[in-house]
């Protein structure tokens, strides 16, 4: 808490309580924002150390972006919060327009399907399906292509993967957190979610590309 508001930020709620849809406190999350650590401008985020598995899905459920290691959580505030400023519309603009050579159909389909997407938020299944690859590991690479593209003509560097320390070059497009599809005693079924970062999706429209 004391590190957050060195950074700038809100100190976030101690031990912050979450009710259940009878309006009963069923959980405690052990820190908390739920306006954000932007207040009105991101999604609630809570930090849960050593929790059980009901307290990660009553979090999810409520639409928190939860963390449970604190390395992770700092990296989360640094990368996104904080350092990273990205390319204006206009800079998307003109380089989707110098790199378009290199745009295929299904880069552009993956594209739109995003925009178009609920809240412009995609998964990665559902950029297989959009772009017709076999398994998710290729709308992955590809995907990461299109940002790549996009950073390399801005000469922008984007934040680097926690555990390779390579350029998360799909940063460039959108941010991204995980979320919990379903969850049983043997085991937990999760999904990376990607938001269209607003500057990209104004960036499409302008163009036209969707």
């Amino acid at each position: 808490m004391i590190w957050v508001q060195e950074q700038g930020l809100p100190i976030g709620e101690w031990m912050y309580e979450i009710a259940d849809s009878t309006g009963t406190v069923s959980k405690v999350l052990d820190l908390a924002w739920p306006n954000g650590l932007q207040s009105g401008k991101s999604q609630s985020v809570a930090l849960i150390i050593d929790a059980d598995q009901e307290i990660e899905l009553a979090a999810n459920r409520l639409g928190y972006r939860y963390f449970t290691d604190i390395d992770r959580f700092k990296s989360y505030v640094i990368q996104e919060v904080l350092a990273v400023e990205f390319p204006t519309v206009d800079d998307y603009k003109k380089a989707f327009i110098a790199v378009s050579c290199e745009i295929t159909n299904s880069h552009k389909a993956m594209l739109r399907a995003h925009y178009h997407a609920a809240e412009q938020i995609i998964t990665a299944t559902e950029l297989v399906k959009a772009a017709g690859y076999e398994h998710f590991g290729g709308a992955n690479l590809q995907y990461a292509r299109i940002a790549e593209l996009v950073a390399n003509y801005l000469n922008y560097s984007p934040p680097q993967h926690d555990d390779s320390g390579k350029p998360f070059w799909s940063l460039m497009l959108a941010s991204g957190y995980w979320k919990i599809l379903s969850d049983t005693e043997s085991t937990t079924q999760r999904e990376w979610q990607w938001q269209l970062r607003p500057q990209v999706a104004q960036a499409l429209e302008d163009l036209a590309w969707v």
